[in-house]
């Protein structure tokens, strides 16, 4: 049985940049750790990025989902890598 996804996470090996793209494939929330930045992009309506700001509303919703998700990938290898891990 196939579940309903809310949302996609996108990740790249080794690179900290962490993304939310959302299940209609349209906004995409970004965290960059390295660069101490965010970013939110409606992929439709402009995919560059000029109008969409981040607030911190987008903040509260999405980095969450993030740091949940990527935990959730961690501890099926065994937890190697683990956000906010000392």
């Amino acid at each position: 049985m196939a579940c309903k996804r809310f949302h996609h996470l996108l990740v790249a090996n080794y690179v900290p940049p962490c993304a939310i793209l959302s299940a209609d494939g349209q906004p995409l929330f970004m965290v960059d750790a390295v660069n101490s930045r965010n970013c939110n992009y409606n992929l439709a309506e402009d995919p560059a990025g000029a109008h969409n700001h981040v607030t911190v509303q987008l903040q509260n919703e999405n980095e969450p989902l993030i740091r949940h998700d990527v935990e959730r990938i961690a501890g099926s290898y065994g937890g190697i890598f683990s956000p906010g891990a000392k």
